[in-house]
C-alpha cells in the first residue's frame, strides 16, 4: 500500500501518472494530495477497485494537474467538486480547457474557471444562440 491506497489503486493512479514509477517525492507527494482529495470528497466510492477506474480517476486529475496548476489550492478547489469529477468525462475537462484557451486565457485560468463553477462544463459554448 502506499499512502493508504490499494495496489489496484496504485496501479491506475501509476499508469496515469507514469512519472511517478521513477518513485522518488512525487509519488508520495502525490498520493498524499490524494488521499486528501479523497477525504474532502467525503467518500471512498468515488472509484471503482479496478485499475481501469482508478486510471480514468486518475487521467481526470490529471487534467487540472497538467495545466500548470499544482498548487494547493487547485486541490482544494478539486475537493469542492466532486460532481466534476463523477459526472465529466475527461476528454470533456480537456475540451472546455482547451476551449476557454482559445481566447487567449492561460491554462491555469482556465482550471481557475473551471474548478470554482463546475457548472460551466453543461453549457454549449461553441453553438451560436441567436
Amino acid at each position: 500500500m502506499v499512502g493508504g491506497f490499494s495496489t489496484v489503486a496504485v496501479a491506475g493512479v501509476c499508469l496515469a501518472y507514469p512519472s511517478v514509477l521513477r518513485g522518488g517525492v512525487e509519488i508520495g507527494c502525490l498520493f498524499v494530495k490524494l488521499r486528501k482529495l479523497f477525504e474532502e470528497f467525503g467518500s471512498e466510492d468515488v472509484v471503482e477497485e479496478n485499475v481501469e477506474s482508478w486510471y480514468a480517476f486518475g487521467r481526470k486529475v490529471r487534467v487540472f494537474y497538467d495545466l500548470g496548476f499544482e498548487s494547493e489550492e487547485m486541490w482544494e478547489l478539486m475537493g469542492r467538486n466532486r460532481s466534476l469529477f463523477m459526472e465529466c468525462s475527461e476528454g470533456a475537462l480537456v475540451n472546455k480547457t482547451d476551449y476557454f484557451c482559445r481566447f487567449g486565457i492561460g491554462k491555469e485560468e482556465a482550471a481557475l474557471l473551471i474548478l470554482p463553477n463546475p457548472d460551466v462544463m453543461s453549457f454549449d459554448l461553441e453553438k451560436p444562440v441567436i
